[in-house]
Order: C-alpha cells, then sequence, then structure tokens
C-alpha cells in the first residue's frame, strides 16, 4: 500500500499533474485554459529547467493562485514519468488530471469533467483529444484514438470486444480522470523512464477500475511538434518502448486477452536496423524468449488487404489488424 500521507480537508475536486523542462511559454497557455476555481490545484513538477526558467516558474507560483511547484534537485532529467509520480504524491484532490505542459484544455473541458465527477462513482472517465501541429494544421496523432473511442461507446460494456481491451490500446494519461484514492489504494505509479512511461499505468488503471465510463466530448488539444518524445528517434528510445512493450504483454497475458490483440515487436525490429543488423536480431531473440509475437496472424494482413481493395477506411482497416475483427 502506498505509505504516503493522505492530505485531507482541502476540497480539491481535480489535482492537474503537468510535467515540465523548458517549455515556459506553453506552459503559461496550459495553465491559462485550466479554471481558476477553488476545487481545482495545479502541480508543476520541473525536471531540471535551466536557471531562467526556473525564476520564470516561481514566478508563476506567486501569480497563480492554487499552484504549486515542484523542483527535481538532480541535474539530468529525471523523465516525464517521475514528475508524475510526484504530482501524485503530493495530490490532494478527487481526481487527478494529467496534461503535458505544450498542450492545453478545452474551453469547456472542466465543465465537462464535472458532469461526470458530480456523479462521483466513476474510477477513470476516458474522453476525446484533438491534435495540431505547431503552424495550426490539423494533425492525425489522435484520429485513431478517437476511433477506439467511439468503437467503445458504440460496442458498450458488454460488446464482443471488452471495453477495456479496446481502451488498453490508448496509453496517454491526458484527457481521463483517474480517482485518486485508485490510485492510491493499488498504489500505482508510472515507470520512471523517459519513453512509454504510461504504458504500464493506464494498464493497470484498468485493471483495477471497476466503473469506467466513456465520453465522445474533446476536452483536450494536443501539440504536435518535431520536439515531441513520440518524434523523437534514439537508441535509447527504442529500448525502452521495446521493454515496455514486452512488459505490455507479459500483464495484459495476464488479463487473459493476449490471444486477441497482443503488442507485436516488429515495428521496433524494422526501426533498430538504423543500428545493425546484430540490434535487430536481439530484439528478435528477446521477442521469442519473451513469447512475444513480431507480427500479428497472417490472416489478418490478408484480410487487411482486402479490405484495402474494397475502399474500407484506413482506420477499420488498423482496427481489424489490432484486433482480429471488425469493428
Amino acid at each position: 500500500m502506498d505509505q504516503t500521507p493522505e492530505v485531507v480537508g482541502i476540497g480539491f475536486r481535480y489535482s492537474v499533474i503537468i510535467p515540465h523542462r523548458d517549455r515556459f511559454e506553453l506552459l503559461t497557455k496550459l495553465v491559462a485554459s485550466i479554471p481558476e476555481r477553488d476545487d481545482i490545484e495545479v502541480l508543476v513538477v520541473d525536471d531540471a529547467s535551466d536557471a531562467p526558467t526556473k525564476e520564470k516558474l516561481s514566478a508563476l507560483e506567486s501569480a497563480r493562485r492554487q499552484l504549486r511547484l515542484f523542483h527535481q534537485p538532480a541535474a539530468a532529467p529525471q523523465g516525464a514519468g517521475w514528475a508524475r509520480n510526484i504530482g501524485i504524491e503530493h495530490a490532494a484532490g478527487d481526481y487527478l488530471v494529467f496534461a503535458d505542459s505544450d498542450d492545453a484544455f478545452t474551453p469547456d473541458a472542466f465543465e465537462a469533467f464535472d458532469d461526470h465527477a458530480a456523479e462521483g462513482h466513476h474510477d477513470l472517465v476516458v474522453f476525446k483529444a484533438s491534435a495540431a501541429k505547431v503552424d495550426g494544421s490539423a494533425s492525425t496523432r489522435t484520429d485513431f484514438t478517437h476511433f477506439l473511442i467511439e468503437t467503445a461507446i458504440r460496442m458498450g460494456e458488454h460488446g464482443p470486444i471488452d471495453r477495456r481491451e479496446i481502451l488498453a490500446r490508448i496509453d496517454p494519461p491526458w484527457a481521463k480522470l483517474v480517482r485518486r484514492e485508485l490510485v492510491r489504494q493499488h498504489n500505482l505509479r508510472f515507470d520512471e523512464i523517459h519513453h512509454s512511461n504510461d504504458v504500464l499505468f493506464n494498464l493497470r488503471v484498468l485493471t483495477h477500475a471497476r466503473r469506467i465510463e466513456v465520453c465522445a466530448q474533446e476536452v483536450y488539444q494536443v501539440l504536435d511538434h518535431p520536439a515531441s518524445l513520440v518524434r523523437v528517434r534514439s537508441a535509447a528510445m527504442l529500448e525502452e518502448r521495446f521493454d515496455a512493450c514486452l512488459r505490455f504483454n507479459r500483464e495484459f497475458a495476464q488479463q487473459g486477452y493476449a490471444g486477441r490483440s497482443f503488442s507485436v515487436t516488429g515495428g521496433y525490429v524494422w526501426q533498430a536496423r538504423s543500428y545493425g543488423v546484430a540490434k535487430m536480431w536481439e530484439l528478435v531473440r528477446r521477442s521469442l524468449a519473451h513469447d512475444v509475437r513480431l507480427f500479428y496472424p497472417l490472416p489478418r494482413y490478408l484480410g487487411a488487404l482486402i479490405m484495402k481493395l474494397r475502399g474500407v477506411h484506413p482506420l477499420q482497416i488498423r482496427f481489424y489488424v489490432v484486433f482480429g475483427r471488425r469493428e
């Protein structure tokens, strides 16, 4: 059990947890998108920003009511997983709301949150998020997530595919309400790595949540820019993402889903070509050693080809390949 002392008597409904590092101007836009209300606290966890940025953060803390700032004492950044865990340890709200420092909430996001939080019995509420590029043009980054949410709503709680199985493919913690008591009771934390730190946190929340709601309303705006961690490629990134995939499959199998929508490693093996054949072969061997498939079953790819020839929408095809059945 979590040994962190309970914070009582505060009366916050939401704790908004924001990891940050050297993106102050974008952070101010995010903070401005959060209403200044008595029941909302904002926890900014700075992960080794430079000295001028730290001064600006201190000024922001003084200017913004109910914003608390936490600094990472080490010189080297520890990653968003570490920062989110610090936020969890200090949060006092009924619900945890996670945000990245370069994104923003929609104008009516917290009204949507209120509609669900007021019912008081949800462990997890999943909403939609939109995405845009730096120049303001549309991004496709959240398209498949939208499709998954719409499918989960349409199928309902007792559809042909378990709703949790669909939601397990939506890793990012933003655009969700997570009951703090659930996280505290089961001592749930993010992996303290720089990449894919949210994969197992999401799966474990789904494992323990008993009351889940899925909502079609957009509450969050993702900034899709070249410096995003999802865009950066490196050997360290590849290793962390591959390892997270192996661990996801192990825990996913424990939930009884591994026969259908497991996560495959073929894409990571292909990315490893930049680091030589030896690295590619290493990932193949590790996949086989952990009983993780490199690819989905061949009939799914053949079915996907037929669907493409018939003009089926690409998102429907992707869903079929991942889940092994039409939505």
